[in-house]
């Protein structure tokens, strides 16, 4: 397969999808009757807002992506879809979810989810991008991979319960 993307697109989706993920976390912690995933989606909130923060930091070392568009705005449309249909969109349904989730136990293994399915998408984004840019799809990979050791790690503190 040929290079579709230059890093700096990937790091652009990326940081919509944090950011979305953000949003999710902060709505299903306002529909939520339950302290504990009040306490615990608010967690998961700032570690979204951490990595679109971390992910940010990334995007300002790069050189912009130069896209040829049939109409303006084409490109940002286009980047905003392959964020907005991958990992966290509005068809979650966070009040629904948010009324749904009952324990702590179903939250992180919601989470565990999204991060295991970013690191897939991510996985497989790097054969589109340019081979001297891997190393920053890389560090996207290796984030939600901490992140994803991270929700493992309290998972069973918070399931013994």
């Amino acid at each position: 397969m040929s290079a579709l993307f230059k890093a700096s697109d990937i790091v652009s989706s990326a940081i919509l999808i944090e950011e979305n993920g953000y949003k999710f976390y902060r709505q299903v912690s306002a529909d939520s009757r339950f302290y504990e995933l009040k306490e615990l989606t608010e967690f998961l909130a700032k570690e979204e807002k951490a990595h679109s923060e971390a992910f940010k930091k990334i995007l300002k070392n790069l050189p912009p992506a130069e896209m040829m568009e049939a109409y303006p705005g084409e490109y940002q449309l286009y980047l905003k879809a392959l964020a907005g249909d991958n990992i966290f969109t509005a068809s979650k349904d966070p009040a629904g979810l948010a009324r749904s989730f009952k324990k702590a136990e179903e939250i992180i293994d919601f989470g565990i989810g999204i991060e295991k399915d970013s690191i897939i998408f991510y996985e497989g984004l790097k054969e589109t991008i340019l081979k001297g840019e891997l190393s920053i799809i890389e560090e996207l990979i290796s984030q939600e991979r901490n992140h994803l050791l991270k929700l493992l790690q309290i998972k069973p503190n918070r399931t013994k319960a």
